[in-house]
């Protein structure tokens, strides 16, 4: 798997102010706020590095933890802190782009919120999203996009044992019970699903997925049901959940293989 830093970069200022205005962005479930770049001073640190983007995440500065402060804070951080100054950004689009290429690299990490002391234990909880791929077709060349309509069958588990407590077509007791609107799949466009209709993680982690493909989706609280749980569907506050989605067709094509400018792109020696 990709470490947790491959989206992470560190920006090292010997001298002078960063050249950065900063703002707080939404609160996740039970985490605080983040602090992103807003946008980057002309003359400034942060242009001459020619490395951060707005939109990036303040990590930490001088190794200090940030994911939780306000933007008052982060302020006031920077300015104490000696030089040279090492600020520690994440870039939240390298995540979807990693996704989105055809690399070889079968899982991909981020984090997607602060870690918080939750309900077990109080021990900090890490916010991280981890997608494992299985069954890529080799001649895929183009995955889903946003705005595609996707076609996938799921099923969703307690990452803590295993407990089934979704999906579009699940076994109780030996029985095939269909799942959402009475089918064995179901249908979303990615990326535009309305609020609270399907996990907001499938947004973030179907993105390049090719017809055939199966993903593992690990979901922490922050992107699963938080603090409170479902209890009607057995949820216990501060799980971590797992999703395992495959994609049986994209557009209403399902053949293994994406449209692109150049054509259909086939897998070798299936007549494409």
């Amino acid at each position: 798997a990709l470490a947790l830093e491959s989206d992470e970069y560190e920006l090292v200022i010997d001298a002078g102010g960063v050249g950065i205005e900063l703002e707080e962005i939404s609160r996740y479930r039970n985490v605080g706020s983040r602090v992103q770049v807003k946008r980057i001073l002309a003359g400034g640190n942060a242009e001459k590095a020619g490395t951060v983007h707005a939109g990036d995440i303040l990590v930490s500065v001088n190794g200090v933890p940030l994911e939780t402060s306000d933007v008052k804070n982060v302020y006031e951080v920077i300015a104490s802190s000696p030089r040279p100054l090492k600020i520690t950004l994440r870039q939240p689009g390298l995540f979807t782009e990693l996704l989105e290429s055809q690399r070889d690299s079968p899982s991909v990490s981020t984090q997607v919120a602060p870690a918080y002391s939750g309900g077990q234990g109080g021990t900090d909880q890490a916010q991280v999203v981890t997608v494992r791929r299985e069954g890529v077709p080799a001649g895929c060349v183009l995955g889903a996009e946003r705005g595609d309509l996707l076609e996938i069958s799921y099923v969703g588990r307690l990452a803590a044992d295993g407990t089934v407590f979704d999906g579009s077509a699940v076994s109780v007791n030996g029985q095939g019970q269909v799942g959402r609107g009475g089918d064995s799949s179901v249908f979303f466009v990615l990326g535009q699903q309305p609020a609270g209709q399907f996990p907001p993680s499938w947004d973030v982690s179907l993105r390049g997925m090719c017809n055939s493909e199966t993903r593992f989706i690990t979901v922490p609280p922050a992107l699963g049901y938080g603090s409170k749980g479902l209890p009607r569907r057995r949820i216990p506050p501060d799980a971590e959940l797992v999703y395992e989605v495959k994609l049986l067709s994209t557009n209403g094509d399902s053949q293994p293989s994406r449209r692109d400018n150049g054509g259909w792109k086939g897998v070798p020696g299936e007549g494409w």
